[in-house]
Formats: C-alpha cells, structure tokens, sequence
C-alpha cells in the first residue's frame, strides 16, 4: 500500500498566462518494485499525462495523482483498493492587457497623432514597453503602431493600435459669368471655412 502524496514545496505554477510551464512532483515516492504513480488533468478524465514522480510541461488546471500498486500475483495489474489520490492546482497570471487613447492625425500628411493614456493590467507589474516602429508614442503619422509590454517574469503581449489621417484637402470652384461658388470640399474633415482671395495678391483676402 502507497499514498500518494504531491510535494507542496515543489510546485511550479505558471507565470505567463497560458503557457505550459508547470510542474509538480510527488513528495517522497517509494521506489519499490510493484508501486507506481500516474498523473491525470481533471479536465480530462482517463487520461494519464505522465507515469513518473513528476509531471511537467503544465498548463493550469486541477491534477490528479494516483499511487498504485501491483505484483506478479496479479499479473502486473493494480489491486483494486490499493490506489491513493493527491489533488492540487496550478494556477496562472492573468493576462496582460493594455488600453490607450489615440489621437488621430489632424491634416493629411501630418505627424500629429499620438497614443496616451496607456493602462495595462494582468501579469506581474513592473512593466517595461516598447513601441514600434519609432520607439515613440508621440509625433505621428498615420499607421500601425504596435506596443510590446513585458512583465516582471518576462511575459510579453503585443497590443496594435491604428492612428488614422483624413483624406487630402481638395478644392475646386464652379464659375457661372462674374459668379464664382466653391463647391463642397474633398477630404479634410467639416466643418470647412473658405477664404477668397486673388492670385496675383495671395496675401489680401477679398471675402
């Protein structure tokens, strides 16, 4: 007779949310011939992860340890009662996550667009960030913009954010005899203001 026992001090839970890097190991397995021990993930019932001391590459969840026993007599088979449980869970992080307030770009062709206000949650705080491309959040122009944030345990997530540009400004006029009309405006953004004004004295505004 076995009892299965998982070592608590030896636990190994996950640091970067949905990863596979857990472990766990049994607490001072008996290495007799005819005991054995068997692991199981909880979410999947029957189906054995590992038949050794240890059990690794985890994701989180709840695991089962089985100790077994079994001889010759019984034709290598488990006896019926001879088999204890140990259940214990891994746990993980929450995952990172950011949010930003992006201010788009004002006149096409500019480089006044910015991406403020970064709030990021989940992981392990301190973070660092990176922006690309530029290395900067500031001075803008329209694109794609991505921020790599890495926790303290070295997690890392990608957030994309998307700093738009009005159309190009056009103007263009419709003349009926001494009568010119501004048609309405492409691109840029309304409300629109007009101002006339000569060609050969640019700088005198007429209306």
């Amino acid at each position: 007779f076995t009892t299965a026992n998982i070592d608590p001090t030896t636990i190994t839970h996950v640091l970067c949310n949905g990863a596979a890097t857990g472990s766990l190991q049994v607490l001072s397995p008996d290495t007799n011939a005819g005991y054995n021990y068997s692991w199981e993930n909880m979410n999947d019932p029957g189906i054995s992860i590992s038949t050794t001391t240890q059990a690794i590459n985890l994701i989180a969840g709840t695991y089962v340890l089985y100790a077994h026993y079994s001889d010759w007599n019984n034709l290598g088979q488990n006896y019926e009662g001879c088999t204890t449980t140990d259940t214990v869970s891994i746990t993980e992080l929450s995952a990172i996550q950011s949010t930003g307030v992006i201010t788009n770009v004002d006149c096409y062709g500019n480089a006044t667009g910015s991406i403020n206000s970064i709030t990021t949650i989940g992981g392990m705080p301190p973070y660092t960030s990176q922006w690309n491309p530029g290395g900067q959040n500031s001075n803008l122009t329209a694109g794609t913009y991505t921020l790599t944030i890495t926790d303290f345990n070295s997690c890392q997530e990608v957030d994309t954010f998307e700093v738009t540009q009005p159309q190009a400004l056009s103007a263009s006029i419709s003349q009926n005899g001494y009568v010119l009309t501004a048609n309405t405006p492409n691109g840029g953004t309304a409300p629109f203001s007009y101002s006339w004004r000569e060609q050969s004295s640019s700088n005198i505004s007429l209306q």
